[in-house]
């Protein structure tokens, strides 16, 4: 568990090598050889794991990023969030890390990489298999992301 102590004692000390400690629900910081401090949301989409950057401390603090790791987490996981509202903010923290969302001619959700405009296809993770609830939520933002849109 990260403590706002250890963050303190962590930053402005260089490192010989990048260092990754984790936190909770998917929240980790990554320090770099010249003691940068990261904080990161990993989560995983089409199977493949991704990790999106939150901001650097001091400029974020822990709160900071343990409540923007909760918001993300909760439109990833669709808890009563709208949809256009879902993607918008998706959009934003996304785009920061080259990549964006986008609806196909198919009324899909998809995910292109900006810099290669390379779609992302669902594939299986070689490293390990899903979990049980891995696999329900991949199937819950595939429904979320393929539900017909109103149009205004």
């Amino acid at each position: 568990m990260i403590t706002d102590t250890w963050l303190k004692g962590a930053k402005g000390k260089p490192l010989e090598k990048v260092e990754e400690t984790a936190d909770r629900d998917g929240l980790s910081v990554r320090i770099s050889r010249k003691a940068k401090v990261v904080f990161q949301m990993r989560f995983s989409f089409d199977g493949k794991p991704c990790r999106l950057d939150l901001g650097a401390y001091p400029r974020m603090c822990l709160k900071a990023a343990r409540d923007e790791n909760e918001r993300l987490r909760g439109l990833l996981e669709n808890e009563g969030r709208d949809r256009p509202g879902a993607v918008a903010t998706l959009a934003a923290a996304l785009a920061r890390e080259g990549f964006e969302p986008f609806y196909a001619d198919d009324k899909k959700g998809y995910l292109r990489h900006v810099a290669t405009n390379t779609i992302a296809t669902p594939r299986a993770n070689p490293h390990r298999p899903f979990s049980a609830s891995e696999m329900a939520r991949r199937e819950q933002l595939i429904t979320y992301f393929n539900r017909p849109r109103k149009m205004n």
